[in-house]
């Protein structure tokens, strides 16, 4: 198979901050599993020293594990923002960032890192003044991805959680005005299905700039756990584009703890259900589907 199919560390993780020896044993999880890509979110890597740093990536490259990274900026590394010091603040931290993914043998960074997660512009500000100074500031970030070859990828996110960039279109055209080779986009089928008119169409128009794709159901739940996402359009869709790149489940189905309070996950989505079994059934189902599309196509 083409595409290394992964899954985030908060499937099982119900807080963010997690020691060095949970997260090798959630590498060892997900591989024992049968995934070969973990994503973590680098506030987790940047809290460990160095040389915890290199034990992560020595225990993911034991367990054929991709390491991959994820994250949303808060208002104080807001690199949209009309305040200059906000926007170093924010530039200084994607560089710290993309260091320590470096450090830990990462090559992937994605997520809202173009301006503040759940803002809204104030009344007289413009979307256009908050993505012509995102994009400056981008231009500086990306450098140092460019230096440690770090794919940096800016994900096209729901209305509810900015107003910056909804669309594939709209995650397209940041892209092509940073103009940088490590800079691509970043698409999620829970958000495609809220704002874009065709997810099939979506995915093939990002052309070569899709360089990151999250898989997950409408309700925020695995793939074919219960939701009326059309995987089969989804998947041709990637088949279609030339993806080859890594497909990460992205599921929010625990209501406790502070991820659950942060992605307002008020009940248990899977409650009394196996969370390694149901992970291995949304593996295999992605599969299916990704082997499938590949015979429909020829």
């Amino acid at each position: 198979m083409d595409n290394k199919i992964g899954i985030t560390y908060t499937h099982w993780a119900t807080n963010f901050d997690q020691d060095l020896s949970d997260l090798i044993s959630y590498l060892r999880k997900a591989s024992d599993l049968g995934f070969e890509v973990v994503e973590l979110f680098p506030s987790v890597v940047l809290d460990l020293s160095e040389e915890e740093q290199k034990k992560l990536g020595e225990s993911a490259k034991e367990e054929n594990i991709d390491l991959n990274y994820v994250t949303a900026l808060s208002e104080e590394y807001d690199i949209s923002s009309k305040k200059k010091d906000i926007r170093d603040n924010g530039i200084n931290h994607l560089k710290e960032i993309i260091k320590a993914i470096h450090k830990t043998g990462g090559k992937k960074l994605s997520g809202v890192i173009y301006g503040a997660l759940g803002k809204v512009p104030e009344v007289g500000e413009s979307k256009s003044d908050h993505l012509k100074r995102s994009v400056e500031s981008m231009k500086e970030a990306i450098k140092v991805a460019e230096d440690l070859d770090i794919l940096v990828n800016v994900e096209a996110v729901n209305r509810y959680e900015t107003f910056m960039l909804n669309t594939s279109e709209e995650a397209i055209d940041y892209v092509e005005r940073v103009n940088s080779p490590n800079l691509k986009i970043h698409l999620d089928t829970y958000h495609m299905n809220i704002e874009e008119d065709d997810l099939r169409e979506a995915i093939v128009n990002a052309g070569d700039d899709l360089g990151h794709f999250h898989v997950g159901e409408n309700n925020r739940k695995p793939p074919g756990m219960g939701g009326h996402i059309d995987w089969d359009e989804v998947m041709l869709g990637l088949k279609e584009n030339g993806y080859r790149g890594s497909i990460v489940m992205e599921p929010f189905i625990q209501s406790e703890g502070e991820v659950g309070f942060m992605l307002k996950v008020w009940r248990n989505m899977i409650e009394d259900k196996d969370l390694d079994e149901e992970a291995k059934k949304s593996l295999q189902f992605v599969k299916n589907k990704l082997e499938n599309s590949k015979e429909n196509k020829n």
